[in-house]
């Protein structure tokens, strides 16, 4: 089941104010609920869905205190959001898991990994890497613990930096 996304002009503001890095999580966990719709921590309130990061948050915002009737028409005024963009630049995915790793921060890595192999051709990663098409696959739909070999995880940075 895919998701439709939509997002604020707020959100939106907020996402291009954040790091690279910042940006590369979000992005990857919304990839995530788009195509999987698993929520992860999250709050409903008004229609609406909230989600919480450890260690993101967006600024406070003083909302009306009185509650209004939601609908889907509400919404539908609201730019679509594609949070796989922005995860197709190698260079940029390397750079991320490369800082997710130093901080120690494995689900990062795992998010933002599975949403940029989403987000790009397996063929030509799969060439790039010297991996196989089914150890990709593995790594994308989650069946296993995310426990990457060395030889995978070498194969993954090969192809990022090439």
């Amino acid at each position: 089941m895919k998701l439709t996304l939509r997002i604020t002009h707020e959100f939106s503001d907020w996402l291009d104010t954040q790091e690279a890095l910042t940006q590369k999580r979000v992005r990857a966990r919304l990839e995530r609920l788009q195509n999987e719709a698993h929520l992860g921590d999250h709050k409903h309130f008004s229609g609406l869905t909230e989600l919480r990061w450890e260690g993101i948050r967006m600024a406070n915002k003083k909302t009306s205190r009185k509650p209004r009737k939601s609908s889907k028409e509400n919404f539908a005024h609201l730019p679509v959001f594609d949070p796989s963009k922005g995860l197709e630049d190698a260079k940029d995915i390397l750079e991320s898991l490369i800082e997710c790793l130093k901080q120690n921060d494995l689900e990062s890595f795992e998010d933002i990994l599975v949403a940029h192999l989403r987000a790009v051709s397996k063929t030509r990663f799969k060439s790039k890497s010297g991996l196989g098409r089914q150890t990709l696959y593995d790594l994308i739909q989650g069946k296993r613990e995310f426990n990457p070999s060395l030889k995978t995880l070498g194969g993954i940075f090969k192809a990022l930096a090439a």
